[in-house]
């Protein structure tokens, strides 16, 4: 079975797992691109009209299916369904990873994570972002306050 093959039956199986618990199927255009950012494993795209989701299409790295194409059909690939599914059946939802999304992850039996944790191999050294605290003391107290940039700027 090829690999697109299997991504197709896997899309399928949770169409299905959907449908099961009263959400309908409906198109979803599957694609494998070279072109995805190096921390992208997948991608959901929809549009938007008129208050209804239109055009589904799910985005997944090539790069990835190589080195962790198990991960990838079983782990992102219903993530990126549960955001086509959450864009249409949820309208309203105000979060992409919010309770909506989580609770349909969960009906897979996936936990509802917001990102993956896999690393190509020859992706560049990601470097943690440094956060900036400000001290200041209080006036009435003399203790110290930390504050980040942001509320500094407040």
């Amino acid at each position: 079975m090829s690999l697109y093959s299997e991504i197709e039956k896997k899309c399928e199986e949770i169409q299905n797992a959907f449908e099961n618990i009263g959400f309908p199927k409906f198109s979803i255009d599957l694609f494998i691109s070279e072109k995805l950012p190096f921390k992208t494993a997948g991608l959901a795209r929809y549009n938007k009209w008129a208050g209804t989701t239109i055009n589904h299409t799910i985005i997944l790295s090539a790069a990835y299916l190589k080195e962790f194409a198990e991960t990838v059909i079983n782990e992102v690939l219903p993530h990126e369904m549960c955001h086509h599914y959450v864009g249409r059946y949820f309208p309203l939802a105000k979060q992409a990873h919010g309770p909506e999304f989580r609770k349909l992850m969960i009906n897979l039996g996936l936990p509802g994570n917001t990102y993956h944790t896999m690393r190509l191999s020859n992706a560049p050294e990601i470097k943690p972002k440094k956060k900036v605290r400000y001290i200041y003391e209080s006036d009435k107290t003399k203790e110290q306050i930390l504050l980040t940039r942001y509320e500094d700027n407040k």
